[in-house]
């Protein structure tokens, strides 16, 4: 269990979170701009 209350594996979690977030936004962006 002390992996998941690591920092890394926080740091790691909220990276991928955001990567994520960044893909959708940019992807909805992309489909407005071809509308």
């Amino acid at each position: 269990m002390e992996l998941i209350t690591s920092p890394i594996f926080i740091f790691l979690m909220i990276v991928g979170v955001l990567g994520i977030g960044a893909q959708l936004l940019l992807n909805s962006r992309h489909k407005q701009k071809n509308k």
